[in-house]
């Protein structure tokens, strides 16, 4: 690729954190630059370039449409939304130059939107590297739009599962449900039960093998209530749980698990796809214990893989 071209493609990771600081005062002005340094016609000698360099024009317009529709909750300037749930719509915002998260509730879930940002509040206090793992909160704007801090070089499991399919490396699902199982058993410590173990809510950090886990707006004590069971999400739940409503230890393992075969993919090795498979098993046979069973999948892992080894996510 051209010289020219690759500076572009990092200006273009500066321009999707922040379009609105990177067009400036004269976005119609900044986009016609680019559009000149990236015109297909100076690349007619390569074609993969050439098609690349249309790309990025496209890419950049899109951006520069969006900042004239850019919104602001107070001082917070709305970037583009990242998800929309059951509860509430999730933004990724821009303030004083820092990047946030922002939760914007719709009226009957701000009671449980604001519950979530206290559960948030009470696991991220400390210094641990378990609290890392939980979404750090900022503070809640105007006492019911809970705001956090953003993370980056994250991708959700559901992104995972979109990436590779089943082409996914069996060693990396290892890691993901250690992790994963970390989380939920410090989270079981303190006396919380995640309730809503989805790929969709868990964000792992592909540069360190770390784990963000979010959706704790479906949390409670053992033995509370199962506030919601969203429809996409209903075949995460095992079948106790979505007779008797109440949330568990073994809930979240089985979720947990769930998640883990989806996200592997039909390759997934044998071995880890039986291990899996044992999580799923009825409640009374079930493994109740996150810190246990981590220990289990690292003698596991070690009898297929071998030593541990770093992996890149790519």
């Amino acid at each position: 690729m051209s010289k020219s071209l690759e500076i572009f493609e990092n200006s273009l990771v500066e321009c999707e954190k922040d379009p609105v600081a990177f067009f400036g005062s004269n976005p119609d002005g900044k986009l016609r630059e680019i559009q000149l340094a990236t015109h297909p016609d100076l690349y007619v000698h390569d074609p993969a370039v050439m098609k690349r360099a249309t790309q990025i024009f496209q890419q950049f317009s899109s951006l520069r449409d969006s900042v004239d529709k850019i919104e602001h909750i107070g001082d917070y300037r709305v970037i583009k939304e990242i998800a929309l749930g059951d509860l509430c719509h999730v933004y990724r915002a821009v303030k004083n130059g820092q990047q946030f998260v922002i939760k914007k509730p719709r009226v009957k879930a701000k009671a449980f939107i604001k519950k979530e940002f206290e559960t948030c509040q009470k696991l991220s206090s400390g210094s641990s590297i378990h609290s890392m793992m939980i979404p750090k909160p900022v503070e809640l704007f105007e006492g019911q739009m809970p705001v956090y801090e953003w993370r980056d070089n994250l991708i959700s499991g559901s992104e995972v599962i979109a990436k590779f399919g089943d082409t996914l490396d069996s060693r990396h699902i290892i890691w993901m449900f250690k992790r994963t199982l970390m989380i939920l058993g410090f989270a079981h410590n303190e006396g919380i039960v995640h309730g809503a173990v989805t790929p969709d809510h868990l964000l792992f950090s592909k540069p360190d093998h770390g784990l963000i886990a979010c959706g704790w707006v479906h949390s409670g004590e053992f033995g509370g209530a199962i506030k919601v069971v969203p429809a996409k999400w209903k075949h995460y739940y095992p079948e106790e749980a979505l007779k008797d409503k109440k949330l568990s230890t073994s809930l979240d393992i089985f979720m947990a698990a769930k998640s883990m075969l989806d996200i592997g993919g039909v390759n997934l090795h044998p071995r880890v796809r039986r291990f899996l498979e044992s999580c799923l098993l009825p409640v009374r046979m079930r493994p109740d214990n996150a810190w246990a069973l981590h220990d289990e999948v690292k003698e596991m892992a070690r009898d297929v893989f071998g030593n541990a080894k770093f992996l890149v996510l790519t």
